[in-house]
């Protein structure tokens, strides 16, 4: 693996082992199309997935982006209803875990979980999510809000993982980059649902 020099089995040999392994579909799968993505939009693009009440970084293009102001490094995590990737990943994943994790979160005395107490602001952010097909969060720093919009995974309709591009407002207004960022933040979903959907099928039929 070029990014941290280490060596890592690839999707198939792991599927004769156990059928499926979660890092290498990130590394072999995700890893490729969010560079892809980055070098298109040149904006840093991020992959995460749900862990526990918060939204866990698996990997990012910080490092290949000049325009990343801060740069995130995988094992970060961002809390699920402040980040865009986590309103998105509540809106879109079943309603079962959505109301656990709610549930979980309006009890908790952490500042980035108090909105969890406000249920219908909380169901209203959720909705205008679902119904736009993507979610954003505004940051403000020094000289410029930074804005965060994501999209869901999903797969067989569970949300996999979320991409995300983090910008300057001042660089690129919100109506400008839903025009430019959303097509291609679902493109690069969809290549990574594909990917995965095939991959997955493959290691299961060398496993069997």
């Amino acid at each position: 693996d070029p990014a941290d020099d280490r060596y890592r089995l690839t999707l198939l040999v792991r599927g004769l082992a156990e059928g499926f392994d979660d890092e290498a579909w990130i590394t072999q799968i995700a890893r490729p199309c969010i560079n892809d993505l980055c070098k298109d939009i040149v904006w840093p693009v991020t992959l995460l997935s749900p862990s526990g009440t918060s939204m866990l970084i698996r990997d990012t293009t910080d490092h290949a982006s000049p325009l990343a102001v801060e740069r995130f490094t995988a094992g970060f995590r961002l809390p699920l209803l402040m980040s865009a990737s986590g309103r998105v990943y509540l809106a879109f994943c079943q309603p079962e875990p959505r109301d656990t994790l709610l549930e979980i979160l309006s009890r908790s005395t952490r500042e980035e979980d108090k909105l969890a107490r406000s249920r219908p602001e909380v169901e209203k952010i959720l909705d205008e999510a679902r119904g736009q097909g993507y979610a954003t969060t505004v940051r403000t720093r020094r000289v410029s809000e930074e804005v965060a919009m994501s999209v869901p995974v999903l797969v067989d309709e569970r949300v996999l993982a979320t991409v995300a591009v983090r910008f300057s407002a001042n660089a690129v207004p919100l109506g400008l980059a839903v025009e430019r960022f959303v097509p291609k933040l679902h493109e690069t979903a969809r290549t990574i649902r594909e990917r995965f959907s095939d991959a997955h099928r493959d290691a299961h039929r060398n496993a069997q």
